[in-house]
Formats: structure tokens, C-alpha cells, sequence
């Protein structure tokens, strides 16, 4: 490491943590001294993390820099602190990213430091399954689901968001299927379903009426959203009871499956609308697609007789070829509330699950991704 008082990196990590190390291990950059940790933090200078010591931020002469990766978590992926030190040190914000980012700071990394990314399947399954970046539940729904797609020699997969709100996660699940179109070579698809205006009014006990209220998580600017999504991502604005039904009819699944699926409306009545995207023709399916079922489990007042669980079990009973089968995923990771909360829709009428077309899905193991 360099033991002048002003030090001239190329890429300065923000706020490390560990998975900021297995990331430059995974890079096959982690002895690379153009890389440099610091932290805003006071007091943060002087600590060590593996083999580098965190700097002081006034010992960087930033205007050398080419690249700042924030590796803390930030609930709203914002960084307001962050990205105000950097700016009062003239530090350009389209040059920073974050762990919320993964495909535009592997692009990055990849040509300041020239590792294969582009098509580098292994890479891509090797970030996912080493949680190196955030919204992991998204990141393996994804893998998941373009890795079938690939065994059983599909052009494309579609990942789908019901529930967008700020669009955050929306945005997230663009940069993972950005990460696979960049590495699977397939044509990765995504669609965002949300009514723009908010919560609906809850019909009855069924809705959690104690937990949520009319015109809650109103979109905050759906024009600058849409300005933010990438040509491969739709945005379905509108009542899911009518939405679905259009989107089923006018997107072309049947070459872009469905292999994803983000259940994140809330409430009973939305729920049973928004499950109705698994109830097209077969092959608008993946023959398993992996469901994130959002935090069903973690108030009190959840259960299986309300809200999204009863939805759930209500589609499973009119549905006889068709079962959504929660499974606790990730067994060999250290256990994270999501693992808890994924599920997989079986669709058993789908023709390779009738025998009538082949696969290769003999080896398929959740535990792998």
C-alpha cells in the first residue's frame, strides 16, 4: 500500500464491509492496491478490514478517482450523507454506485480492471450465491428463473414486480436482469405492476384493514420512474383486476415465460387479482416459477386466513394442475428472514411436466444459486 499522505486510487470503496472483500476476491482484484477503503464515519480511519486499513477521506486525492462504490446498506438506497461528502469534494454522482447496483458497478469494475463479465455465467452465479450485493430475494428469483429458461433452450424469461410503489425495488430487479441478459445471453424481461394512486380500499377483514388504509404508498413521480426503467422493463399502472387481464392478452410470454414473481400488493383482494398472472396458458410459465411472497410472515397480526397467504391458498384450491408450494430456500447460508418467504408455483400442466417435451432440469438445485 502507498504510504504518501495523499494517496491517488482508482476505485475508493465507501463504508466496507465483508462483502465488499468477497466481491474483489470473486473480481480476482482483492490484491489490487488501485482500490482503497474509507468511510465518512468518524473515528473510522485507522480501522482494518482484510488487508487494506480504512483512510481518511481527506488523505484521497479524489480527483484521481474514476469510480466510488458505496458498500453499506441504506434502506431507501439513497445515501444522502454519502453523496453529499463526496459532492463537497467535487466527486461527479455518475460516478458513484452502490450494492444497489450490481450491473452498472460490474460494468465499471469490469473496464478499470478487465475481468471477463460479459457472458461469464459462473460469475454471475458466483455474486448471487456469495450475497455481494443487496436484494438477494430478487437476485436468486431471477437466477432461478433464467437458468431454467436456459436448460430448457428458451430465448427468453420474464420477472414480474406486483407492488411497486417508489420503485426502488423495481429498479433493483432491472439491475439483476441486466446482470443475466449481460451474462446468460437471454432476453430477460421485466414488468412492474402497481395502481400509481396507492392502497385500494380494504373490502373486508380479509384485506388486514388494522394494518393498511386507503391511498397508502401512492407512487411518489410515475413520469420520472418511467424515465429511470430500462427499454426492457414495462410499468402496468392501474388496478390489478384489470391490468393483468390486458397484460396476459397483449405481452408475448410464450416466448418470454414468466420465471419470476414478486407478490408485494398487500392485500387479500389485490392478491387474488395479481395471482391470476399465473393462471394463463401453461407455456406463458415457467414449469416452476419462483415466487417472493413479501413479509406475509412478519407482523403479528399476518396469517394464513388473510391477506396474501389466504389468497395463496385459495389459488391452489381452484387451480388442480396448478400448486403454489412454499419452500424454505437457501439451507446451506446463514438463515435471513426471506429464505422464509419464497415459494414456487408447480405448474403441473406445463409440457414438460406432462412428459411431452424434453428438459434438462435433472440437477436443478435450489441450494446451488
Amino acid at each position: 500500500m502507498r504510504t504518501s499522505s495523499v494517496t491517488k486510487p482508482t476505485v475508493v470503496v465507501v463504508a466496507p464491509e465483508e462483502r465488499s472483500e468477497k466481491l474483489l476476491r470473486l473480481l480476482n482484484i482483492y490484491d489490487d492496491d488501485r482500490i482503497v477503503y474509507t468511510s465518512f464515519e468518524q473515528g473510522a480511519a485507522g480501522r482494518t478490514l482484510g488487508r487494506r486499513t480504512l483512510l481518511s477521506p481527506t488523505s484521497i486525492d479524489f480527483k484521481s478517482v474514476e469510480h466510488v462504490l458505496i458498500s453499506s446498506f441504506d434502506v431507501f438506497q439513497e445515501y444522502p450523507d454519502i453523496h453529499s461528502e463526496l459532492a463537497s469534494r467535487g466527486f461527479p454522482r455518475e460516478k458513484v454506485t452502490s450494492i444497489f447496483q450490481p450491473h452498472q458497478t460490474l460494468l465499471t469494475l469490469e473496464r478499470l480492471f478487465g475481468f471477463p463479465y460479459k457472458s461469464n455465467r459462473d460469475l454471475a452465479q458466483a455474486i448471487i450465491f456469495n450475497d455481494v450485493f443487496e436484494r438477494l430475494n430478487y437476485a436468486y428469483g431471477a437466477i432461478l428463473a433464467v437458468e431454467q429458461a436456459r436448460r430448457l433452450d428458451l430465448a427468453g424469461v420474464t420477472l414480474v414486480e406486483t407492488g411497486v410503489w417508489t420503485g426502488r425495488g423495481l429498479r433493483n430487479l432491472c439491475e439483476w436482469a441486466s446482470v443475466l441478459r449481460h451474462t446468460f445471453d437471454l432476453d430477460v424481461q421485466v414488468s412492474g405492476f402497481d395502481t400509481g394512486a396507492g392502497l385500494p380500499k380494504c373490502t373486508d377483514w380479509r384485506d388486514h384493514p388494522e394494518l393498511w388504509q386507503e391511498g397508502e404508498m401512492v407512487m411518489p413521480d410515475l413520469n420520472l420512474l418511467r424515465s429511470q426503467l430500462p427499454s426492457f422493463c414495462t410499468l402496468e399502472i392501474g388496478d390489478v383486476a384489470e391490468t393483468v387481464p390486458r397484460y396476459l392478452q397483449q405481452s408475448n410470454l410464450k416466448s418470454r415465460p414468466i420465471g419470476f414473481f414478486a407478490l408485494d400488493v398487500d392485500l387479500y383482494t389485490s392478491s387474488v387479482d395479481a395471482l391470476k398472472l399465473l393462471e394463463g396458458h401453461p407455456e406463458t410459465l415457467l414449469p416452476a416459477v419462483g415466487i417472493w411472497i413479501d413479509d406475509s410472515y412478519v407482523n403479528v397480526m399476518q396469517n394464513n386466513f388473510c391477506g396474501e397467504a389466504l389468497a395463496i391458498a385459495e389459488y391452489n384450491h381452484r387451480n388442480h394442475l396448478r400448486k403454489i408450494d412454499p419452500k424454505k430456500v437457501r439451507p446451506n447460508h446463514q438463515p435471513m428472514l426471506w429464505h422464509y418467504c419464497f415459494a414456487f408455483a408447480h405448474i403441473f400442466d406445463h409440457p414438460v411436466r406432462q412428459g411431452q417435451r424434453p428438459s434438462a432440469l435433472i440437477g436443478f438445485n435450489h441450494c446451488d444459486y
